[in-house]
């Protein structure tokens, strides 16, 4: 029987040996999850300025960003 225990042995630390490693779910949820409160604290952060500006009578752009046609009329150039 001492064979035996020496056979499943040996199998166990092969078996330790060849293993490969497991994706850890749990770490990229959490990572995930850290990622999409920050977005939604920055948005919230956002919003939150925005009607502070508002309540002091500030003007707010609502579209900060520039297009291409905005671009094109500052150069005195036509859009096409």
């Amino acid at each position: 029987m001492a064979g035996h225990r020496r056979n499943g042995t040996a199998r166990l630390e092969l078996e330790k040996e060849t293993r490969v490693a497991k994706p850890n779910y749990q770490f990229e949820k959490r990572k995930k999850d850290l990622e999409r409160k920050k977005k939604q604290d920055e948005k919230r952060q956002r919003k939150a300025e925005k009607a502070a500006a508002k309540a002091r009578g500030e003007v707010v752009d609502d579209d900060p960003v520039e297009t291409e046609e905005d671009d094109s009329e500052e150069d005195g150039e036509t859009p096409s």
